[in-house]
């Protein structure tokens, strides 16, 4: 088997665990693809005996892992239209994100707490052919100046059997090339009043997901969201915007609660931007 000879395939299902069988137009272009086709849940049988050594074990359940990063780009133009996705929008609604189109203007991923989406992905490792249902995940933003910016998903899925089968031939999906995060295509700024000179920062939405097997459920599902991220910048002098100071913005006495907007890219139908209140 040769293993840098990979393919991923991923469409939003419906009813949640039918296959949407993705098709070449379900591409995913993804970097750094980890999937474990195998995990379980084991129950120990440790019945008395007359000899030592492990026993067998109980399987109780099988599911699957997966983990791979985007470099995230707009979807081209139209703006505000179909025609005009990125091409990973079902991995933004396997994360538990809702999607909202404003013809002609934008299209808006917002996080939901119920009513989540999920997704059927098919991957190939040269003739082999893994596909995982029921895909629901975390999702994480990665920046760094000099670099674009990423994506990682991090998922679950239903196990199915692997079979032996090619991707077959397909066409990588035309898209506006990605932007490194600089000073020409990126603005991070904070309240709206000043503007971070921003080194690195990564955004965590926090989805806890959790693979559950019972009586009548075989499912994914999300348990709750904690979001959290990180950001490093060069700290300005008190004059330019005061964090440290007396009465500033990160002290005991004020606690002042921030939000910090981001914008990557310029040109019309390549900028994405994130809201983080």
């Amino acid at each position: 088997m040769k293993q840098l000879l990979k393919s991923v395939f991923m469409k939003v299902e419906s009813p949640y665990g039918t296959n949407s069988t993705p098709t070449s137009a379900d591409v995913i272009l993804c970097e750094n693809v980890e999937i474990n086709p195998l995990q379980m849940q084991t129950d120990d049988h440790a019945p008395v005996s007359n000899k030592f050594g492990q026993r067998d074990k109980i399987v109780g359940a099988m599911w699957c892992t997966v983990q791979f990063d985007v470099v995230t780009g707009a979807g081209g133009t139209p703006v505000g239209a179909l025609g005009g996705l990125p091409s990973y929008d079902s991995v933004l609604r396997a994360g538990c994100m809702a999607r909202s189109i404003t013809p002609g203007t934008r299209i808006i991923y917002s996080p939901i707490d119920s009513g989540e989406e999920s997704a059927t992905i098919r991957y190939h490792v040269d003739t082999a052919q893994f596909v995982l249902l029921g895909v629901r995940g975390e999702l994480e933003w990665i920046f760094e100046a000099g670099k674009a910016t990423r994506m990682r998903f991090t998922g679950i899925g239903l196990r199915q059997p692997m079979t032996d089968a090619a991707s077959g031939a397909y066409t990588l999906p035309t898209r506006p090339r990605p932007l490194a995060m600089n000073n020409a295509n990126t603005l991070v700024r904070l309240n709206e009043i000043f503007s971070l000179r921003v080194q690195q920062m990564n955004i965590k939405l926090g989805n806890k997901v959790e693979y559950v097997n019972r009586s009548s459920q075989e499912e994914i599902i999300l348990t709750d969201r904690v979001s959290s991220g990180g950001i490093t910048f060069e700290l300005p002098s008190v004059a330019e915007q005061n964090f440290l100071g007396a009465s500033g913005l990160c002290t005991l006495a004020t606690q002042t609660s921030l939000w910090i907007a981001m914008s990557v890219g310029q040109p019309e139908g390549n900028r994405i931007g994130w809201y983080m209140p």
